[in-house]
């Protein structure tokens, strides 16, 4: 099974949180633990646009992580199945054209048939230069976890739709 991880974000502020994923997986012991049924491939993104669209094909599971302005408490992630995006999802990325914005094109131009699971992390807001939020930060190793959950149930063939 190929899988993708996908974290979406910007250099600096609370919206780093995708890339401070997809560098916390690079360093955990998962990819090699999982390695004999998981070719896991961690990408840090910088938009989701275009971007996104490209890195959808040649997988069988692409999870997306990325910072989200929402009303649930900072720092709480929220697990969003690909059928339950749609362009105008009230709880859109930090980016102008967002995540499920870019799904939809894809979608559109029929260049993805793997399974998308995206998981958003709700930041108190998108400020530039500002140092990271506490609950932001902490969210990063509960996300770690939640990955982990996904790709164990997909090479176990289990269907789970919690976080």
């Amino acid at each position: 099974m190929r899988v993708r991880v996908l974290g979406v974000g910007s250099p600096s502020g609370d919206d780093t949180v995708g890339w401070m994923v997809v560098e916390a997986l690079q360093k955990s012991s998962l990819p090699a633990r999982l390695r004999r049924i998981v070719e896991l491939e961690p990408v840090a993104l910088d938009r989701p646009g275009m971007e996104l669209v490209r890195h959808l094909s040649d997988v069988d599971l692409v999870i997306v992580v990325d910072a989200v302005v929402g009303k649930a408490p900072p720092g709480t992630i929220e697990r969003i199945e690909t059928h339950e995006l749609q362009s105008d999802f009230p709880m859109l990325s930090c980016h102008g054209f967002g995540v499920a914005g870019a799904l939809d094109l894809a979608r559109t131009l029929g260049t993805y048939s793997a399974d998308v699971v995206v998981l958003g992390i709700h930041i108190p807001s998108p400020r530039a230069g500002a140092s990271i939020d506490p609950t932001v930060r902490a969210a990063v190793s509960r996300v770690l976890g939640i990955i982990e959950a996904i790709l164990d149930d997909k090479a176990t063939g289990n269907i789970t739709g919690s976080c």
